[in-house]
């Protein structure tokens, strides 16, 4: 803290911007004598007093400031003891301890000394002012250093100072409350003004007059007093339980359709993309003449297994009579026989299926739901959910399940298993049995009037095939890679089963633990390195390093409610922490 000049020893003018109040008596007399001790007890709990001074030049006026005032006891030059009553005014954003006028060297001095030891750590924080009423003469010594810092820190506090207690006794840098001159005619004064208690220096204790009203107590160390006269309760700021809302939302997954808008561009940076190079797309464009084209897909059918197709995901709903469904059946079965399974889509509408209407088609083809799932956020398709159940409590896997195990010529069904879908080899993290997708490049693709020429020219040995309608309204949908057809979506969905690329999102309670560790962190490690509290950007920081290292061991954690949380942590921090040192 800065040392303020020396005042001119015959000025005794002080603070006129103080408030007014009445002047606490003062007595003079000496005397000597002895005087037993008692213990001290808090304060009562009074309302906190607050100053209308005027900003000090280096203070900003719009600063907090809080006031507190407490007796204190000097000697004059003759050494006839007073009572005074010395007020201190904190202020938040200023610096340094401004004295007045009325005080010799010594006195400024001690003041400064006394402020560093009440404020601790945060002393560079606060701008003090103290001024003393009640006295006409120019404070000398050290005596009011122990006042000073009894209502320093009664300020730093917000609490009410001690009330009927009188303080004298100077303060080392260390804490130790140190012995004084004049201490007799000190505690004679405050016995002739009514003060109940009055605190001096321990060394000064001995030799002290009996006072039949005034109780006398001795205090070796700053921090023991103003741990009894001004006590703290340990208790963590209720704003504190906001960071219980980060860890309620990742629970309940709520914030899934940003953290998936999140994870695409993570993912992308440290797994790569998924490059669609087991799967081809047949388009089919849309029009009128769709229900016209039947009469071309036994001929399709035929095509693909003679080019080596290993599947056929068959993206064209088949729910209404037409001539050609025999023949598409009669086909189905055929290739079926080849090696070469064709999945049709079932619809679920209401929870109640909706088959193919031709029941030569259900029995020749594997049926399966075609659905994905759509955030309400941003609109994308993020997963697609490997099975689902309708009202006849009947299990529908995903059609892109049957058509990747379809290619890995798997033996068994697939099946569920501790979050993990199994198909034939191939395995898949899920997330309430979903797949969540990562990102997918785009899916090679050949129009249907072209599929002769690519089935000759070996563009489909050994791959998986999707047959989708491009074009068709309501169709295209948005993902976190562009704007994709429902074909092409299901398209990537089969790439990423056969690459055993689907996303591992880690349980919500791990999402809520992160969440929560951030927020307190950043807030802990803000308080605690106050005023640098910019360096408690170091926990999230931290934390997208956890992140991202995570992502690229495909372990995702939502990022929603760990934002979040840090945001509670940095709004709890723009207001330090009132608490003694």
């Amino acid at each position: 803290l800065p040392i303020a000049p020396a005042p001119d020893p015959s000025s005794t003018t002080w603070d006129p911007d103080l408030p007014e109040s009445t002047p606490a008596p003062w007595v003079t007399e000496q005397v000597p004598g002895g005087a037993p001790t008692a213990a001290l007890s808090p304060a009562p709990r009074t309302p906190t007093r607050h100053s209308t001074l005027g900003a000090a030049p280096s203070m900003s006026e719009s600063a907090e400031s809080r006031t507190a005032s407490v007796s204190g006891l000097v000697v004059d030059r003759e050494g006839r003891g007073h009572v005074v009553e010395l007020v201190v005014v904190l202020t938040l954003g200023a610096s340094g301890v401004r004295t007045p006028s009325d005080v010799d060297r010594d006195a400024s001095v001690a003041a400064q000394l006394a402020a560093a030891v009440a404020l601790g750590p945060g002393a560079d924080e606060y701008g003090v002012r103290w001024a003393a009423r009640g006295v006409g003469f120019t404070i000398h010594g050290t005596s009011l250093g122990l006042a000073i810092a009894i209502a320093t820190r009664a300020a730093l506090l917000g609490r009410p100072a001690p009330t009927n207690c009188a303080f004298t006794g100077g303060i080392d840098l260390d804490g130790r409350i140190v012995s004084v001159h004049g201490v007799p005619a000190k505690v004679r004064a405050a016995a002739r003004a009514g003060i109940g208690r009055v605190v001096v220096p321990a060394d000064d204790l001995a030799g002290l007059p009996s006072l039949e009203r005034t109780t006398i107590d001795g205090a070796a160390r700053f921090a023991d007093l103003a741990r009894v006269l001004l006590p703290v309760r340990p208790r963590v700021p209720w704003r504190l339980a906001l960071l219980v809302l980060p860890a309620l939302l990742a629970i309940i997954d709520g914030t899934s359709a940003f953290d998936a808008w999140l994870h695409h561009p993570i993912l992308a940076a440290t797994r790569g993309t998924v490059q669609v190079d087991d799967v081809v797309l047949v388009s089919v464009p849309y029009g009128p003449d769709l229900k016209a084209r039947r009469a071309d897909y036994p001929a399709l059918f035929r095509t693909l297994a003679d080019g080596g197709a290993t599947g056929v995901f068959f993206d064209i709903a088949l729910s209404t009579d037409s001539p050609h469904d025999d023949a598409i059946a009669d086909s189905i079965a055929r290739v079926r026989e080849r090696g070469m399974p064709v999945g049709v889509p079932v619809r679920l509408q209401g929870e109640r299926p909706v088959r193919p209407a031709s029941t030569a088609i259900q029995e020749a083809a594997t049926l399966g739901v075609v659905e994905a799932r759509q955030d309400s956020v941003f609109l994308h398709v993020r997963a697609i959910p490997t099975r689902l159940r309708d009202l006849e409590d009947h299990t529908w896997w995903h059609l892109a399940v049957w058509t990747a195990a379809a290619h890995v010529r798997a033996r068994t069904e697939p099946s569920l298993d501790d979050r993990t879908l199994h198909v034939g080899p191939l395995r898949n993290p899920t997330f309430a049995e979903e797949l969540m997708l990562p990102p997918v490049s785009r899916v090679p693709t050949v129009p249907i009037d072209q599929i002769e020429a690519a089935s000759s020219g070996g563009q489909l040995a050994g791959k998986a095939v999707v047959v989708g309608v491009i074009g068709a309204p309501n169709d295209s949908h948005r993902t976190p890679g562009g704007v994709r057809s429902g074909a092409e979506i299901e398209a990537g969905v089969v790439q990423v089963l056969l690459r055993q690329a689907g996303v591992k999102r880690v349980v919500p309670e791990w999402d809520a633990l992160f969440a929560t560790l951030l927020g307190l962190g950043t807030w802990a490690l803000g308080t605690l390195l106050r005023p640098r509290v910019w360096l408690a950007a170091l926990v999230p920081a931290a934390g997208t390093v956890v992140f991202v290292a995570l992502a690229a061991a495909n372990q995702v954690l939502a990022p929603g409610p760990a934002m979040l949380a840090v945001g509670i942590a940095a709004f709890l921090l723009r207001r330090p922490t009132r608490s003694a040192s």
